[in-house]
Protein backbone atom coordinates (compact mmCIF):
# COMPACT_ATOMS: atom_id res chain seq x y z
CA UNK A 1 0.00 0.00 0.00
CA UNK A 2 1.28 3.19 -0.62
CA UNK A 3 1.38 6.40 1.84
CA UNK A 4 0.93 9.50 0.19
CA UNK A 5 2.33 12.03 2.67
CA UNK A 6 2.55 16.32 2.18
CA UNK A 7 5.64 17.56 3.73
CA UNK A 8 6.96 21.33 4.25
CA UNK A 9 5.39 24.10 6.30
CA UNK A 10 1.69 24.28 7.21
CA UNK A 11 0.34 27.00 5.78
CA UNK A 12 -3.96 28.02 6.41
CA UNK A 13 -5.05 27.80 2.83
CA UNK A 14 -8.61 29.92 3.81
CA UNK A 15 -7.09 33.53 2.82
CA UNK A 16 -6.89 33.75 -1.28
CA UNK A 17 -5.02 36.81 -2.70
CA UNK A 18 -6.29 37.94 -6.51
CA UNK A 19 -3.28 38.44 -9.33
CA UNK A 20 -3.25 42.41 -8.19
CA UNK A 21 -2.89 41.75 -4.20
CA UNK A 22 0.02 38.95 -5.43
CA UNK A 23 1.76 41.39 -7.50
CA UNK A 24 1.53 43.80 -4.76
CA UNK A 25 2.95 41.45 -2.23
CA UNK A 26 5.65 40.03 -3.99
CA UNK A 27 6.59 43.50 -5.48
CA UNK A 28 6.67 42.46 -9.30
CA UNK A 29 4.57 42.78 -12.59
CA UNK A 30 1.92 40.58 -13.25
CA UNK A 31 3.59 39.17 -16.03
CA UNK A 32 6.46 38.00 -13.64
CA UNK A 33 3.53 36.15 -11.65
CA UNK A 34 2.07 34.75 -14.98
CA UNK A 35 5.62 33.36 -15.40
CA UNK A 36 5.60 31.34 -12.31
CA UNK A 37 2.22 29.48 -13.36
CA UNK A 38 3.13 28.78 -17.13
CA UNK A 39 6.10 27.24 -15.32
CA UNK A 40 3.63 25.23 -12.31
CA UNK A 41 5.75 26.39 -10.20
CA UNK A 42 2.48 28.08 -8.43
CA UNK A 43 -1.05 27.08 -9.15
CA UNK A 44 -3.78 29.48 -8.78
CA UNK A 45 -7.95 28.21 -9.24
CA UNK A 46 -9.79 30.54 -11.74
CA UNK A 47 -9.79 30.54 -15.77
CA UNK A 48 -7.83 33.66 -16.26
CA UNK A 49 -5.63 36.05 -14.93
CA UNK A 50 -8.81 38.27 -13.83
CA UNK A 51 -10.50 35.21 -11.94
CA UNK A 52 -7.08 34.21 -10.38
CA UNK A 53 -7.23 33.60 -7.03
CA UNK A 54 -4.12 32.18 -5.13
CA UNK A 55 -3.66 30.56 -1.60
CA UNK A 56 -1.46 30.96 1.25
CA UNK A 57 1.01 27.97 0.09
CA UNK A 58 1.08 30.20 -3.73
CA UNK A 59 1.52 33.30 -2.29
CA UNK A 60 4.66 31.69 0.01
CA UNK A 61 6.06 30.10 -3.17
CA UNK A 62 5.83 33.14 -5.40
CA UNK A 63 7.89 34.70 -2.46
CA UNK A 64 10.40 32.07 -2.44
CA UNK A 65 10.57 31.90 -5.70
CA UNK A 66 11.53 35.83 -5.85
CA UNK A 67 14.10 35.28 -3.33
CA UNK A 68 15.93 32.49 -5.47
CA UNK A 69 15.72 34.72 -8.42
CA UNK A 70 17.36 37.67 -6.58
CA UNK A 71 19.65 35.77 -5.13
CA UNK A 72 20.72 33.72 -7.40
CA UNK A 73 19.66 35.38 -10.26
CA UNK A 74 17.79 31.87 -11.31
CA UNK A 75 15.61 31.95 -14.42
CA UNK A 76 11.98 30.04 -14.29
CA UNK A 77 13.18 27.07 -15.64
CA UNK A 78 15.88 27.20 -12.55
CA UNK A 79 13.30 27.87 -10.15
CA UNK A 80 11.29 25.40 -10.99
CA UNK A 81 13.37 22.83 -10.76
CA UNK A 82 15.43 24.43 -7.99
CA UNK A 83 11.88 24.63 -5.49
CA UNK A 84 11.23 21.18 -6.77
CA UNK A 85 14.63 20.28 -5.44
CA UNK A 86 13.97 21.87 -2.23
CA UNK A 87 10.38 19.93 -2.17
CA UNK A 88 12.36 16.96 -1.80
CA UNK A 89 15.01 17.55 0.11
CA UNK A 90 12.04 18.20 2.66
CA UNK A 91 10.54 15.08 2.04
CA UNK A 92 13.38 12.89 2.46
CA UNK A 93 14.80 14.98 6.19
CA UNK A 94 10.95 14.42 7.21
CA UNK A 95 11.51 10.53 6.40
CA UNK A 96 15.11 10.75 7.92
CA UNK A 97 13.08 11.80 10.94
CA UNK A 98 10.13 9.55 10.44
CA UNK A 99 12.55 6.40 10.27
CA UNK A 100 14.72 8.08 13.74
CA UNK A 101 11.42 8.40 15.20
CA UNK A 102 9.85 4.66 14.47
CA UNK A 103 13.47 3.12 15.34
CA UNK A 104 15.02 5.03 18.59
CA UNK A 105 18.40 4.02 19.49
CA UNK A 106 18.68 2.32 23.11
Amino acid sequence: MSEDLLIGEVVVESQTYSLVQVCVICGVATDRIAGLVAFGIIAPTGISPSTWRFNEFALHRAKKAFRLHRGLGLDLQGLALTLELLDEIDRLRAQVDRTHASNPIA
